[in-house]
């Protein structure tokens, strides 16, 4: 799974989850960097 697969999934569920999505994402790129 990309990066872009992982934000694309993750993104409508942050506000849900009450998450903050920002900070999520950029830690999401940071481990997992796009190839």
């Amino acid at each position: 799974m990309t990066p872009r697969e992982l934000s694309a999934a993750i993104g409508p569920l942050a506000p849900v989850l009450d998450t903050p999505s920002r900070q999520t994402l950029d830690a999401l790129m940071l481990a997992f960097p796009d190839r």
